[in-house]
């Protein structure tokens, strides 16, 4: 009877721990919150994305196809009439640090130059980057970049140079908590032009700065200062006589609309203008942006 009752008050003592303290999962649910913190926290600089020679970090294998439409405000010789160039570029990123670069436009003006036999073909660019160095001190992280590439001569046409060019160059970046600092310098050795009525120049060097700033993870704005100093070229009976300077502000604002779809919107805004822009034409640098007016721009790219 004793065992019995033994038996029994301890049963009832057992019962009350249970019931008194309940089983504590605060801890383990602190676990899972701080894991799905976790997942959920990116690079706040992950989705920047400039107009340069960087292209947004994407996984490894990834394809960038942009189409975009410039709209330029051309001053020359007389009233003032607008070109628009009409661009595509495909960008492909076989490894972490190291993109592939393809781009090629067409243009249109009303020009009496289209009417004596003249395209509307422009040049086709290739062109390599790949990061050098990479460093970061916890918080702040930096890398330097080299490039490398060749702009393809086209014949006869009003846009596309006839020069085969060789682009070098290299852009550093540093990033601060939603800002990125770039800074670049790009030397394009120039060849000789293969037909007669275009201007023979020499070397351009292309110095630029980019502060981007991230808003919200789908929205970027940046700002572009661009200055380009092209030599003059000596020897030559239609060549460029005096170094020119050409330089511009480019704000533009980027829009992330979906995973595969994204838009930028822009502006291009002489610093100095150009003298004697008419006969700087023949030497056919539209792919210089601002050198023959101000401009406007929009580019639709597809990620995949």
């Amino acid at each position: 009877m004793k065992k019995k009752v033994f038996i029994f008050i301890l049963a009832l003592f057992s019962l009350r721990d249970l019931i008194s303290a309940p089983v504590d999962y605060s801890e383990e649910m602190s676990e899972k919150k701080n894991r799905k913190r976790k997942a959920r926290k990116q690079d706040p600089m992950s989705q920047f994305k400039t107009t340069g020679n960087s292209i947004k970090k994407r996984a490894t294998g990834a394809w960038t196809f942009e189409t975009a439409l410039e709209t330029i405000e051309v001053e020359s010789t007389g009233e003032s009439s607008k070109a628009s160039l009409y661009k595509i570029n495909v960008y492909y990123k076989p490894q972490g640090d190291f993109y592939l670069k393809v781009g090629y436009f067409l243009g249109s003006i009303d020009s009496s130059h289209l009417d004596a036999g003249f395209s509307k073909k422009g040049n086709l660019e290739m062109r390599v980057v790949a990061n050098w160095l990479k460093w970061s001190n916890g918080q702040f992280q930096s890398k330097l970049d080299l490039f490398g590439g060749i702009v393809v001569g086209e014949k006869f046409s009003y846009f596309g140079s006839s020069r085969t060019d060789k682009i070098i160059g290299l852009e550093t970046s540093r990033n601060f908590s939603n800002f990125i600092l770039s800074l670049g310098h790009e030397l394009r050795l120039t060849g000789s032009p293969k037909d007669p009525s275009e201007m023979a120049i020499g070397d351009i060097r292309k110095y630029y700065a980019i502060l981007g700033w991230k808003i919200t993870p789908d929205i970027n704005f940046a700002v572009e200062a661009i200055q380009n100093n092209i030599r003059s070229s000596t020897g030559k009976s239609n060549g460029l006589e005096g170094n020119v300077s050409s330089g511009y502000l480019s704000p533009w604002l980027f829009l992330n609309i979906s995973p595969r779809y994204d838009v930028t919107l822009g502006g291009v805004f002489r610093t100095n203008k150009v003298k004697n822009i008419s006969a700087l034409m023949k030497a056919k640098l539209w792919s210089f942006p601002g050198l023959y007016g101000n401009s406007i721009f929009a580019k639709i790219n597809l990620n995949i």
